[in-house]
């Protein structure tokens, strides 16, 4: 059982705080489910059917995740193979009703790192220009933003380091705190030698 780490014990540390971005700072199945709908639409208009589409992409992605997710939507409905890429532009540009909102913990571990003028960073990983995204749509509401955004496909997804050492070499980071939420985000925080928290364990 994980020990609750308060978002306070976060933001009175000394170390820079670096942050995931799915599933960290939000839900991400508010981006996802977005797409799903757009894809619907696209497809056809007939309402009965786009949600025949959408409840397909929903049941699919919780069961079985996304690996081919859309190559499966493709088969089960007998769709020209050729519209992958329009899903794939689709999810990438979807605009989210009313925006993207954090978790209710972490608009409190922001509004506490803009009361103390601390700076914070984010290393996600992901298709670039969907990350660009979500980002653009994030209701940043009181809080300060990130200081600096390192996309990670740009050099080595994570959990290569290279993400970060090009970070702490950009701003001469000294000792650092990444917060996640994966298995892989726990790898990448080994391998660059920086202390790692789950972020379940600040969402209690």
């Amino acid at each position: 059982m994980k020990r609750y780490i308060s978002p306070r014990d976060i933001a009175d540390s000394h170390q820079t705080i670096i942050f995931d971005l799915d599933n960290t700072l939000y839900d991400e199945n508010i981006y996802i489910y977005s797409a799903f709908r757009d894809i619907a639409k696209f497809i056809d208009n007939d309402e009965i059917k786009q949600k025949r589409y959408f409840s397909f992409l929903v049941k699919e992605f919780i069961e079985n995740g996304r690996n081919y997710l859309y190559d499966k939507m493709i088969n089960n409905f007998n769709l020209n193979k050729i519209i992958l890429n329009d899903f794939l532009r689709i999810q990438r540009n979807t605009f989210v009703d009313n925006g993207i909102f954090l978790f209710s913990k972490i608009y409190v571990l922001l509004s506490l790192l803009t009361k103390f003028k601390k700076d914070y960073f984010i290393i996600t990983n992901g298709n670039v220009d969907q990350q660009k995204n979500k980002i653009r749509q994030i209701n940043w509401l009181y809080v300060k933003q990130p200081k600096y955004i390192i996309y990670a496909n740009e050099y080595a997804p994570k959990p290569d380091p290279i993400s970060y050492l090009k970070l702490k070499q950009k701003f001469n980071l000294v000792d650092s705190i990444y917060i996640g939420d994966s298995i892989t985000d726990k790898k990448f925080s080994e391998k660059s030698k920086i202390k790692f928290i789950d972020i379940t364990a600040v969402l209690k």
